[in-house]
């Protein structure tokens, strides 16, 4: 039950590993994109600062128009290096929950070895030919390793001596 529970949260794990990866993705992809449409916000800005100047020169403009511009644009770069920064933290940020969810699907896949090896040295069978003279009778009871579970006679090795009455030699007979 343990081996299968261990297997469900290290499924479970690996999961998780692939969904951090989507949100990851996802996450870059809506950042980058966001970054981009700032980008193109602030190649127009800076064409309206141009335009702002050409039309102060030319006498149709005022100087509160370019300032305003100016401001503009400046409020856009400054978006623009949050949104960056917030792209840099947030990748760093899934980098570091992946690694955690990682590690942890590592471990539990250790523990699942470990258990399956258990598992597998849990069966108990003998190397040799013979008779079960002993079973230990403490059914479900933990055992530890080592402790006898059972004994088996090697009938090839044993020899009986025994005394029999003469009226009783013709039911004596060998195998």
């Amino acid at each position: 039950m343990d081996f299968e529970k261990l297997k469900f949260q290290l499924e479970s794990r690996k999961n998780d590993i692939r969904k951090i990866k989507l949100d990851l993705d996802k996450s870059f992809y809506d950042i980058k994109s966001n970054n981009d449409i700032k980008q193109l916000r602030i190649n127009s800005l800076k064409a309206s600062v141009d335009n702002a100047k050409r039309l102060l020169k030319a006498g149709g403009g005022t100087r509160e128009d370019v300032e305003q511009a100016e401001l503009n644009l400046k409020v856009a770069q400054l978006e623009k290096q949050q949104l960056e920064n917030e792209i840099n933290s947030k990748q760093q940020s899934m980098r570091l929950q992946m690694n955690e969810v990682e590690l942890a699907a590592n471990i539990q896949q250790n523990d699942l070895e470990v258990l399956q090896k258990k598992l597998q040295q849990a069966d108990i069978t003998t190397s040799r030919n013979g008779v079960v003279t002993l079973v230990n009778k403490n059914i479900g009871a933990a055992v530890q390793p080592g402790e006898v579970l059972a004994r088996i006679a090697d009938l090839s090795s044993f020899n009986v001596k025994g005394t029999i009455s003469d009226q009783h030699l013709d039911l004596l007979k060998m195998v």
